[in-house]
Order: structure tokens, then C-alpha cells, then sequence
């Protein structure tokens, strides 16, 4: 999970991106421009500003995307010179002649090698790890993959995006011979625990407002307020 956010924005159903949405090959290593087009959408999708504190949540947002951004470039380097392959970023671009005008943001729009211009629409962390750093609640399997920052566009929410990356996160976890694919969210995010458990994942464990309290999980000014879920998805590994 690795923020705390509530989506409150209401459901508006619009056409699938899938046939212009690409998730780009997790073996390559990002370049500089996708490593700054992903940290601005991670700053922005889990640092949310309502339009009064547009400023200061601008500066706010710049600073947690620099930050995002020496980390991004810091796996990069393990991945260079140690060949660590224990966090995999995927990234999902879109083509912006498939995007609305107006909902194309040039702070995500990065150029490919063949010189088109995609928008940045999709990001995912997948961790190889018996635990996630900085989560209390930790699965019971010594061979999971732990999903992490997952984050969409919001020109692109509940267009398939997520599901995509969702794919590919499941088919590296089953190349690694993970045998489940475990996620934090927030206990009071419906729209991500209902994406979660509409394909298949499960409640594995659930933080306690008292813990969550003690932890500082502050949500809306409330202490313990943003407890967090662990769900879980079985893998067939193996095909068994």
C-alpha cells in the first residue's frame, strides 16, 4: 500500500483504454522521463488537494515525487548493477490520441523509441519479500508477492487499467513461483476492495482500530482511522 488515501470520487463509467493501453516490459529498465512521468502520478493519485489548497498541495506534490522519484532511481540502479530483481515497477502507458484532450496531463506524457507520445496511466509495485517494509499485518506464506503503489490516472480509473497491470503483476508472481499475491489497503477504501475481491482476492487479516491507533494510521484527523486490510489471492503454481 504504502500511503494512506481515500478514493471518495464518484463512479462514471467510460469506454476501455485496453486496446491503447500498453504495460511497458518489466525486464527493461525505466529511462528518466518514465521514472519522473510515474513518481508525478504516484505523488498526485495518494496526495489528493481539494481545489482551495491547490498551491500548497502543488509544492507538496512536488516534493513526494522527487522523493519517488531517487527511490524509482535507486531500484533501478540495484537492478543494474546487482541484478536485484526482488521489487519489479509496472508501468502502463497509453497512447494520448486515445485520451480526451482535456484529460491528458503533460506531466505524465513521456516519448517512446518509436517517437510516440503515451501518457503514463498505470503504476504497480511487486515485491518478492516474506514482508512489506513499514506493514504490520504480514501474509502466512513464505513465497508471496506483495503488490505496492498501486495507482491509475484519473482520466483512466475503471477503464481496465488496473486490471491490466493486475494481470501482469499475477504473471510475474507465477514466473517467480509465488503461491499468493497479497495487498494493504485501507479498511475504508470500498472502491479498492471491492476491485480487489471482485477478482478473487480474500480478506487474509485486519488491523484493529487500537493497533492502528497506537501505530499513528491517522485518517481525517481521526487516530486509527486509517486501519489497514490484508487481502490475498491463491496462486496455482505449477498448474496445481
Amino acid at each position: 500500500m504504502g500511503r494512506l488515501k481515500k478514493d471518495v470520487s464518484p463512479v462514471v463509467r467510460k469506454a476501455p483504454l485496453a486496446s491503447a493501453v500498453e504495460i511497458l516490459d518489466p525486464s527493461r529498465l525505466l529511462t528518466d522521463e518514465e521514472i519522473e512521468c510515474v513518481a508525478w502520478l504516484r505523488a498526485t493519485s495518494f496526495y489528493a488537494y481539494p481545489p482551495e489548497r491547490k498551491f500548497a498541495g502543488e509544492i507538496h506534490q512536488m516534493m513526494i515525487a522527487e522523493e519517488e522519484s531517487k527511490s524509482l532511481k535507486a531500484l533501478r540502479l540495484g537492478a543494474k548493477l546487482d541484478n536485484d530483481k526482488e521489487t519489479v515497477t509496472l508501468v502502463a502507458t497509453c497512447d494520448v490520441n486515445a485520451m480526451d484532450e482535456e484529460s491528458v496531463d503533460e506531466r505524465l506524457v513521456c516519448v517512446n523509441e518509436s517517437g510516440s507520445a503515451r501518457m503514463v496511466v498505470g503504476s504497480l509495485d511487486v515485491h518478492f519479500a516474506r514482508a512489506l517494509a513499514g506493514e504490520f499485518l504480514i501474509g502466512d506464506s513464505d513465497h508471496a508477492a506483495y503488490l505496492a503503489n498501486v495507482c491509475t490516472a484519473e482520466a483512466a480509473r475503471r477503464r481496465g487499467v488496473g486490471l491490466a497491470l493486475l494481470e501482469h503483476a499475477k504473471a510475474l508472481a507465477l514466473a517467480r513461483e509465488a503461491d499468493q499475491i497479497l495487498v494493504h489497503t485501507m479498511a475504508v477504501n470500498e472502491i479498492a476492495r471491492a476491485f480487489y475481491e471482485r477478482h478473487g482476492f480474500v480478506v487474509e487479516k485486519e488491523e484493529s482500530s487500537n493497533v492502528a491507533h497506537y501505530r499513528g494510521r491517522c485518517l481525517d484527523g481521526i487516530e486509527g482511522g486509517g486501519r489497514t486490510v490484508l487481502l490475498g489471492l491463491g496462486l496455482a503454481v505449477g498448474g496445481r
